[in-house]
């Protein structure tokens, strides 16, 4: 009797417990807001050179040695008359013709160490690089300056024939000494690589050409000037350069320079200067 009791007491207890649990309000917490997510960034794969290729920028300096000459040959011719006759036609008939010519030959040779050249510029395609190209360079050696005037005078006759040709000699002028030059060239050039594979014992080689404008200066060595002028040159050369990182290499070249000289308008002038160079240089691109 007690125990069923008990029982009956418990199953009310849990029915007065389920409704309260039916009755009660459901409180919901409040939901957080979320925060905005930004855009992702889009990121650039940053470009990675390949190794032991010419690529981007281009930059070389090279250092060596040089033989240069150069010559100037002018002439000039002047003339002038003295006294006259009148033929009967009233026409000037000039009793002396006096011609006076001057000779110069100027030269110069002589060697340049250091001379000294820069590049900057953009290497394309693992085979060209194009660049601006700076150089200038010191040279010592000899110097020479020979000027010879001579004079030739023609009479005539009333007639205007010619009676009698007196040559003038009026001396010659030289000098021969120790010299030093000057040297400074700006220009626009190019490389060739024609040997791509790394692998090849060729990778490396090069030609090259360039133009522009040199400016020269000599003088002997008490100051007397000598050959003093500009030109346009063309240079020619060949070399070889070997990896010694991902992107600089160390090389070895010759070069070959042309230089054709502004005139001043004498049609009796004649100008010469050639050089070749031998160089180191170290190169990135």
């Amino acid at each position: 009797m007690k125990m069923s009791k008990s029982l009956f007491i418990a199953m009310a207890v849990a029915v007065a417990a389920w409704s309260q649990d039916e009755v009660a309000p459901q409180v919901s917490s409040p939901v957080p807001e979320a925060e905005p997510v930004a855009p992702a960034k889009t990121v650039r794969a940053k470009k990675v050179r390949p190794p032991h290729e010419h690529r981007g920028f281009f930059f070389s300096m090279g250092m060596g040695v040089s033989y240069l000459s150069s010559s100037v040959d002018e002439s000039n011719v002047s003339y002038s008359t003295g006294g006259g006759y009148l033929d009967t036609d009233g026409s000037f008939i000039p009793q002396s013709k006096y011609e006076h010519e001057r000779v110069l030959h100027e030269e110069f040779s002589g060697w340049g160490a250091p001379v000294i050249e820069f590049r900057f510029g953009k290497s394309i395609c693992n085979m060209v690089a194009m660049y601006t190209i700076f150089s200038t360079g010191i040279y010592q050696g000899e110097g020479s300056y020979r000027k010879t005037n001579r004079g030739l005078q023609s009479h005539y006759d009333h007639s205007g024939n010619l009676t009698l040709v007196d040559t003038i000699p009026e001396g010659t002028k030289k000098k021969k000494d120790d010299a030093l030059a000057f040297m400074e060239a700006f220009g626009l050039g190019l490389s060739i690589y024609p040997f791509r594979n790394p692998e090849s014992m060729l990778n490396g080689l090069y030609i090259g050409a360039s133009g522009g404008v040199e400016a020269f200066d000599s003088h002997l060595d008490d100051s007397f000037s000598i050959i003093s002028n500009g030109g346009v040159y063309t240079r020619f050369e060949l070399g070889k350069d070997w990896w010694v990182s991902d992107t600089w290499s160390l090389g070895v070249g010759i070069a070959y320079v042309n230089v054709t000289v502004f005139e001043d308008g004498n049609d009796k002038e004649e100008h010469e200067r050639n050089s070749i160079s031998f160089f180191i240089r170290l190169t990135h691109g």
